[in-house]
């Protein structure tokens, strides 16, 4: 699974609505643009555990501990979200 062709796109139908600059401070601290690129792919790693993936920030703020909830915990856009993350947070 890529970020680029999968990951991306559950980001942008979840997120997208404050990520993708319709809320500045939501912009700012996470951009989620269209296309993917490499600078959005990076930041979004940086928020990822490899060594404890359930417990990736990505994933603490997507379920709304402390944050809007766009995913719903062990949700299907969840499970994909941390399927990546264990396998890798690979980008294409």
């Amino acid at each position: 699974m890529k970020f680029k062709n999968t990951i991306h796109d559950v980001l942008q139908a979840k997120c997208g609505g404050c990520h993708n600059g319709g809320n500045a401070l939501a912009f700012a601290a996470l951009p989620i643009s269209t296309p993917a690129s490499l600078g959005e792919y990076n930041e979004v790693k940086d928020r990822t555990s490899l060594s404890d993936p359930a417990n990736s920030l990505l994933l603490f703020k997507a379920i709304g501990l402390s944050h809007p909830s766009p995913l719903v915990n062990s949700g299907p856009d969840y499970d994909l979200i941390l399927e990546w993350i264990n396998d890798g947070v690979n980008y294409e």
